[in-house]
């Protein structure tokens, strides 16, 4: 009969040194600085610049390294660590290495939520304006294009389709709007003339009947203008 393995845990040598060639920082300089913070109920020099160093060399794992807004990562992960810093408790565990890496990397996987949730609300609002979405957004739908979700992206052209639609119909009336205003000022003023018009008056009226054009030429190319849709 097979017995089972016995687990054997390495033992804790007491002469590890603070700094080594392949810890950049351990327990042995760790828990000191976190009991000596605690005690003055406050958050030392010494701590902050050991969450610093943590935080910065724990961001260059190649899970979060190669994103563009590292930057706020770590910033967010530091602000976690000053709120939190001091609610390692020495008496239950003598690794407080392990409990703000644990800290940090939950920062960071939330900002990456955070950050993925205003990315697609961003891509919507796009959708709704009548423009492309992001290219990772385009990508997740084409993925999904064959699976359970291709009614969705079928859906998703439609939306689009939709708001271009209304987008440029909004800037037809908007554009005749203002037009149909100019032409009544050019009347108001052709009626507000006493006697024989000036040369100025003249000009005036000249000059907004000029506008009406202009603003009529403007609705023929909106209105032949053929609507862009979103190629996937």
């Amino acid at each position: 009969m097979n017995q089972p393995l016995k687990s054997y845990k390495r033992a804790q040598n007491p002469d590890t040194p603070e700094f080594t060639s392949k810890y950049y920082l351990t327990n042995s300089k760790l828990l000191p600085a976190v009991i000596s913070a605690k005690e003055e109920g406050k958050l030392s020099e010494e701590l902050a610049k050991m969450l610093m160093m943590l935080t910065r060399k724990y961001a260059q794992r190649p899970c979060f390294s190669r994103y563009t807004y590292k930057e706020d990562m770590i910033s967010e992960a530091l602000a976690n660590l000053c709120q939190n810093a001091l609610k390692f408790n020495p008496e239950k565990s003598k690794n407080p290495f392990a409990f703000y890496t644990s800290c940090i990397n939950n920062s960071f996987l939330q900002f990456l939520n955070v950050e993925k949730k205003h990315r697609r609300i961003r891509d919507q609002l796009l959708i709704d304006m009548g423009e492309n979405p992001s290219y990772n957004f385009t990508e997740e739908h084409k993925i999904q294009q064959n699976g359970e979700y291709g009614t969705e992206l079928n859906d998703l052209k439609n939306q689009i389709e939709e708001a271009k639609t209304r987008v440029a119909q909004e800037l037809i009336d908007k554009i005749k709007a203002e037009a149909k205003a100019a032409e009544e000022a050019a009347a108001a003023a052709l009626l507000d003339i006493d006697g024989d018009p000036s040369e100025d008056d003249l000009e005036t009226a000249v000059d907004m009947l000029d506008e009406i054009e202009d603003d009529d030429d403007i609705d023929d190319n909106e209105d032949s203008k053929p609507s862009t849709l979103l190629k996937f």
